[in-house]
């Protein structure tokens, strides 16, 4: 080298080929859908931006689209992402497979409302890839092993209650958000006008559910209720349009 050549500090240098700026570590897809979690989590989805990604990761925009194509790509990882916690928080098989269907239903939800604003984009139409199949052997497998007479209709069913819950709790929170209605003063206001109106404990109920109070305890009992429904149902009651 050079006497008028200075070194290259270890923190700065570049292997050929590396689409860094401000890291030495090869950029792979765990990391860059955390960050990009991370993000959301701190300015929303909405303003989650790719350029903003590739600054917290520490390379060019150009590296960054190499590995995700657009945000749309993006978004498909992190929903993909939320399945995976999902997979990881499931409770192991303990022998009785309808506890384990339920709890596993129970899962879905409580995982998927820490991400309400990711939610509405988590049932989009299925690619054709292992994921996929995936789902569909043991999904249908454990349905059949359950003893359900009609498999499709308890997967519609219990998707539907398990899905709708969630939505249902992520449109009230943005939609009192968009209408600056404050949830606790709302709810007081409410609840000290239904007894000065006399409500019965029905109509409290009622209201309760609106403000999805006790929403868990509710869900899972709805939860049970219908899949004990759906098994007492005798053959195919589905019909063609």
């Amino acid at each position: 080298m050079p006497a008028d050549e200075k070194p290259v500090p270890e923190t700065t240098r570049r292997s050929r080929g590396r689409p860094a700026i401000a890291r030495v570590s090869p950029l792979e897809l765990d990391e860059i859908v955390d960050v990009a979690m991370a993000i959301r989590a701190e300015v929303g989805l909405d303003a989650l931006s790719m350029r903003r990604l590739a600054d917290d990761l520490g390379v060019t925009h150009a590296a960054l689209y190499r590995h995700v194509a657009n945000k749309a790509a993006l978004v498909e990882l992190m929903v993909h992402g939320v399945w995976s916690e999902i997979d990881g928080e499931v409770p192991a098989f303990d022998g009785d497979l309808l506890e384990w269907l339920v709890q596993v239903n129970l899962t879905i939800r409580r995982v998927w409302l820490n991400y309400p604003d990711l939610f509405h984009l988590a049932a989009s139409v299925p690619r054709a890839d292992e994921r996929f199949w995936h789902y569909v052997t043991l999904t249908s497998g454990v349905l059949e092993a359950c003893g359900f007479p009609d498999v499709a209709l308890a997967h519609w069913g219990i998707q539907t209650l398990g899905f709708g819950s969630i939505s249902a709790t992520a449109d009230r929170e943005r939609s009192s958000k968009y209408f600056g209605r404050d949830m606790q003063s709302h709810r007081r206001d409410v609840f000290a006008f239904l007894e000065e109106q006399g409500a019965t404990p029905s109509q409290v109920a009622f209201a309760e559910v609106r403000f999805g109070i006790d929403d868990d305890t509710r869900f899972e009992a709805a939860l049970r209720c219908m899949i004990a429904g759906l098994l007492t149902m005798s053959g195919d009651v589905t019909t063609d349009p």
